[in-house]
């Protein structure tokens, strides 16, 4: 029996392992909030401000298998939501979270919540490696801890040194966005900031006019595929230059700048790739070269790189090898046109002596040689067959053989006058030999 719960909790423990890991494969991003809820931020309604803005960016930009993280922090620091958002249910239960969120705290304990945020980034890698972890704090105020607590001052930029300091947060695969409103941040955000580029301060006013612009900010990595072009003089020309967003972390809509010419396009998470399509001006012979320079439409934010170098050369084509191609087509469909144009024979000659046929078949174009009579049938003459312009006859040019040259002379053979027309039908006399052409065929 003893051993039997041995394998049950065995089995048990595999299961959950197995469990989790499925889960952790499932998780894509993750989304820690950090809200400072000290009494203060009840001032200018700074806190309705962020709740909204919560609001807004989960249901704009934390997708399903997200994984979302709400803390509050001032006089100790809570964890108020901490799920996955399987369907859009959880998203209501995360703005049910917020809306209940107070601003009643005495103090601003920045030291302790960024521990608590520490551990909590370390447990989250340990879970999703493989997820990107991105961290928003809003606070209107500095490190306050709570006097009883007899905190030391300097523990503060020890927290921060040891936990975010160079690379921890590209190890968690975690980026955190410091949102400060109305003062700046402390001294030991800034050098955080300076020492980590995983770490972004941004200032916003308390009061903001336009309400309509997002106080997290967009912070965008773009990649440009190709950034050489070579084009053609006196031809109209365009530019393709195509755009990758390497990260994003809100969606937005951003403006290209170049030769006083302007281009709004929407980015987010499912519209990473875009192309920009335009003529340049300079269209001159020689190498150009000019500047896209890209910003955040509202100007809240930052994208990387904000400049972009083109250069393009305009060249003048070189047309030896079309004009030398459309000769060589040229001198071919002249070729074939008097190819086409020349007499064409078809038919044989038939050889006959003592009542007895020897055909020979002939087809073509161009004069062919009998030259192998005397061996086959014993015909004394060899000849040059050639197609008439009327293709309706042949020319027969005769010539004697060596072999029997001197007897055939001396039966009274001789040359006959080269060359000799012939016509279908007709038949001429070769000493004892006739000789018929039958054109029994046409083209």
């Amino acid at each position: 029996m003893t051993n039997f719960r041995k394998y049950f909790f065995l089995v048990i423990v595999l299961l959950s392992l197995t469990f989790q890991n499925v889960i952790a494969q499932n998780v894509k991003d993750i989304y820690v909030f950090l809200v400072d809820q000290s009494g203060s931020m009840r001032q200018d309604n700074l806190s309705e401000r962020v709740k909204i803005e919560l609001e807004n960016f989960i249901r704009d930009e934390v997708a399903i298998n997200d994984k979302l993280l709400i803390m509050g922090f001032g006089d100790k620091v809570t964890i108020y939501y901490n799920d996955t958002i399987d369907e859009m249910k959880e998203k209501d239960n995360a703005y049910n979270v917020i809306s209940k969120l107070k601003s009643n705290h005495n103090w601003t304990h920045m030291s302790v919540a960024f521990r608590q945020l520490a551990d909590r980034l370390n447990e989250l890698n340990e879970l999703y490696p493989q997820s990107n972890k991105y961290v928003y704090v809003f606070t209107d105020g500095k490190n306050d801890p709570p006097p009883a607590l007899n905190e030391k001052p300097e523990l503060f930029r020890y927290i921060l040194g040891k936990h975010f300091g160079m690379n921890k947060l590209k190890e968690l695969k975690s980026f955190i966005y410091y949102i400060s409103f109305g003062i700046k941040a402390p001294n030991e955000i800034v050098e955080i900031e300076r020492k980590s580029e995983n770490f972004k301060v941004a200032k916003k006013p308390r009061e903001e006019e336009d309400t309509s612009i997002p106080i997290i900010p967009v912070e965008i990595k773009l990649k440009l595929k190709k950034d050489s072009f070579k084009l053609i003089k006196n031809k109209s020309e365009i530019v393709e230059l195509e755009f990758k967003v390497l990260s994003i972390t809100r969606a937005s809509d951003i403006k290209f700048s170049f030769e006083n010419k302007e281009k709004i396009v929407s980015v987010s998470k499912k519209n990473k790739k875009f192309d920009i399509i335009f003529s340049p001006n300079k269209l001159s012979e020689g190498n150009h070269k000019m500047f896209v320079n890209v910003s955040s439409l509202d100007d809240n934010g930052k994208i990387r790189p904000g400049k972009f170098e083109i250069k393009y050369e305009v060249i003048i084509p070189d047309y030896t090898f079309w004009y030398i191609s459309g000769g060589v087509l040229l001198l071919i469909i002249i070729l074939v046109i008097i190819y086409k144009m020349l007499p064409t024979f078809s038919g044989k000659l038939v050889f006959i002596k003592n009542n007895n046929e020897y055909p020979k078949r002939l087809s073509g174009k161009f004069c062919k040689r009998l030259s192998d009579l005397q061996r086959g049938w014993g015909i004394p003459i060899s000849m040059k067959v050639c197609p008439d312009s009327t293709g309706s006859r042949i020319k027969l040019k005769f010539k004697l053989t060596e072999k029997r040259r001197q007897n055939l002379m001396k039966n009274g053979l001789k040359t006959r006058k080269s060359p000799e027309i012939i016509r279908t039908g007709d038949i001429i006399k070769y000493g004892d030999w006739e000789i018929l052409y039958d054109r029994n065929k046409k083209r």
